[in-house]
């Protein structure tokens, strides 16, 4: 069934208790982009829409980089307790003085790979020649980077956290109305890049990069365009060079598009012979639909892997195979945080690493030789808990609006309106098995690295997402409905998003007058 925008929810013909929560017809809901939207006459002849959209970032996103700036200057410039930079920590450090170095060797420097090199790319063009720092020729002085270069870093990821909001809600405009748009934009905002913002690392970009290739690669399971494959390619190289963590995603992607046009061609091919109760016509669009879903697939992997060929040409060289990577080779196979210190400092990221003698390398075949299936088990039990520990330490209104709020109103929603959540699990298996792979996938692989002291940048990656998607299956399966009280109709939406914004202020409020000035963001 079609419906007028890409949506997760379809509609289906309701039930008695669904009709509890009456249907205006008077009322039209608010449409997405594929329908008219609703127009409001505001001030000076501009539309109420319109107004609706700019003026939540006329307020919020000067105060978001004032805070931001504001929290830098506080927790993030200075000393540390011992004595050191706090440039140091967080792996700032890292990534400013290795743009230096790519500047002065003009873009010659190979960056080992424990590192990816996009955003070190990005830091370069800060470092100035005026106030760059002296470098001490002896190595006995590690710093290599100036204050000003450090304080030109910290507002540019300020600045990029401002464009990420706005990129942000101009994708969730294509799925969701003005309201729901903002309460994504701005619940991601307020709760988790408000307080990554002002460290100078790469996963505030990474995480919206990493949503919109989600987005795109969930569209080319659900309703596939062919620009949509080659955009996916390039997002989720963009992405990769940032956190080389995008690798599973399309591994899954490829799984679920290869089981969807393989459907695809076996109902092709019942129709064409007539049986299942098919009358034989119809088999030529089901065919060509499955090979389609095969191609669109394709391109992906072609496109990101033809953008990233010379560094994957490099790896190969390296290391013997394009996709190397220490953290997937051989510190999650590590059994906890003194262990890959202790291999990390012997250089096991280097090209040409030969171990210490009477040294075994920490990988995947050791890893399950030496370990039964019950204490894999038990570091996968103690890394859930580890994981919610540590998000409800430092992101505890993030937390909050998934667990108290998304959660019980999804299954809430999807008991009273459960006939089109089952339709939508009905018709699209495929598209609901991508998204539980997604989370199940990714949050498994995060409490796993939990024994190697990962800290909650991993698993927060998977909050953008999460939101998105709650807000996207929320909206479908209220679309439409309206409560009736005391002979007052009030759109159930309308409703929805206000105890949703309510949420999300409180939470907001509560990390600004409370842990936002303590917590450590760069953890």
């Amino acid at each position: 069934m079609e419906s007028k925008g890409p949506a997760i929810m379809e509609t289906e013909p309701e039930t008695a208790a669904e009709r509890a929560v009456s249907v205006s017809s008077a009322t039209k809901p608010t449409e997405v982009k594929g329908a008219a939207p609703e127009k409001a006459v505001g001030p000076r002849g501009v539309s109420g829409a319109r107004l609706a959209a700019v003026l939540p970032f006329v307020i919020l996103l000067p105060l978001f980089v004032a805070l931001g700036w504001a929290k830098a200057e506080r927790s993030n410039s200075g000393l540390m307790a011992n004595g050191e930079h706090v440039m140091f920590d967080y792996d700032q450090h890292s990534y400013l003085n290795m743009g230096r170095l790519m500047r002065e060797q003009e873009f010659r420097k190979v960056v080992p790979r424990h590192r990816m090199p996009g955003y070190s790319f990005l830091m370069c063009w800060l470092d100035f020649p005026s106030d760059r720092y002296e470098v001490d020729p002896t190595g006995k002085d590690p710093r290599g980077v100036s204050e000003g270069y450090f304080a030109r870093a910290k507002a540019f990821n300020l600045f990029l956290g401002a464009v990420s909001l706005i990129v942000l809600y101009a994708v969730c405009r294509r799925f969701l109305p003005v309201m729901e748009s903002h309460l994504v934009t701005w619940g991601f905002g307020g709760l988790v890049a408000v307080i990554r913002a002002p460290y100078v690392q790469p996963e505030l970009i990474f995480y919206v990069l990493f949503l919109i290739g989600v987005v795109l690669l969930w569209q080319l399971l659900a309703r596939p365009r062919w620009w949509m494959a080659p955009a996916a390619g390039v997002v989720l190289a963009a992405a990769y060079i940032l956190k080389s963590s995008v690798i599973p995603l399309i591994a899954a992607f490829l799984a679920c598009a290869a089981l969807l046009a393989v459907g695809q061609l076996w109902k092709a091919l019942q129709r064409r012979q007539g049986t299942n109760g098919g009358d034989g016509a119809g088999h030529e669009s089901l065919s060509a639909s499955g090979w389609a879903t095969l191609g669109r697939a394709l391109i992906v992997p072609l496109v990101f892997g033809a953008i990233l060929f010379p560094y994957f040409r490099n790896t190969a060289r390296m290391h013997g195979s394009p996709f190397w990577d220490v953290h997937s080779k051989h510190y999650m196979w590590m059994d906890g945080d003194e262990q890959k210190r202790f291999w990390r400092d012997a250089g096991i990221s280097n090209a040409g690493f030969v171990p210490p003698e009477g040294h075994e390398v920490p990988s995947a075949m050791p890893y399950f030789r030496s370990h039964s299936v019950g204490e894999m088990a038990a570091r996968l039990d103690q890394g859930c808990k580890d994981v919610v520990i540590k998000v409800k330490a430092r992101y505890r209104g993030a937390y909050t609006v998934i667990k108290k709020w998304c959660l019980p109103a999804l299954l809430v929603l999807g008991i009273v309106f459960w006939r089109r959540a089952w339709h939508s699990l009905r018709t699209q298996p495929v598209v609901w098995l991508f998204l539980a792979g997604l989370f199940v996938g990714y949050g498994v692989l995060y409490a796993w690295y939990q024994a190697i002291g990962a800290g909650p940048r991993l698993i927060l990656a998977l909050f953008l997402p999460a939101l998105f998607f709650a807000t996207v299956a929320i909206h479908r399966l209220t679309e439409g409905k309206t409560l009736t009280f005391r002979g007052r109709t009030l759109s159930l939406r309308h409703a929805i998003n206000a105890v949703a914004l309510a949420v999300i202020s409180i939470q907001s409020v509560l990390l600004l007058t409370g842990d936002y000035w303590t917590v450590e963001g760069g953890r």
